[in-house]
């Protein structure tokens, strides 16, 4: 297994995290524009200090992100459902963000979410249109709708099918 994987247990069924690091929104797997990724920041869920810090700068939802591509491991992403998770806070106050997932080459979709002082787990899962894509993903955090600069701790980013 690659060192940078990690696995979601589904009932007796393990599933891979088709995200790269998911810890480390520093590395370059994770692809940046109008972001600022500081690592190791805070106290993630598990206690350890691996949360990373994240700042978007204030602009329409979709421009400012820090996402990765991911494969799905198949020549089209049609007709696919790809979830992802991550576990974010705010630093003071709440934060509007939203989850991105991009069919490549097709089409984003969003879901705007509302980050508190409370470490919270979300979950954004999509299922793909019937156009054809190319059988890659973009999935990471984007700005929200209402255009407002974001200011969070991240940790742990989950992308797995179905």
């Amino acid at each position: 297994m690659h060192p940078a994987l990690g696995v979601i247990l589904r009932g007796a069924r393990a599933e891979v995290n088709l995200a790269l690091f998911p810890k480390a929104f520093d590395n370059a797997e994770w692809s940046k524009n109008g972001a600022t990724v500081t690592a190791d920041q805070a106290a993630a869920p598990d206690g350890t200090t691996t949360a990373d810090r994240i700042e978007l700068a204030s602009s329409g939802q979709g421009t400012n992100y820090v996402q990765q591509l991911v494969d799905l491991g198949d020549s089209s992403s049609a007709s696919k459902t790809v979830t992802i998770f991550c576990w974010l806070r705010s630093l003071s106050g709440t934060q509007n963000l939203a989850l991105k997932n991009t069919q490549s080459a097709v089409a984003d979709h969003f879901s705007n979410i509302t980050v508190t002082t409370e470490w919270t787990r979300f979950i954004f899962a999509f299922t793909n249109g019937p156009l054809a894509g190319n059988g890659f993903q973009n999935v990471g955090l984007t700005g929200h709708s209402d255009a407002s600069a974001v200011d969070v701790y991240a940790w742990d980013f989950r992308a797995v099918k179905g």
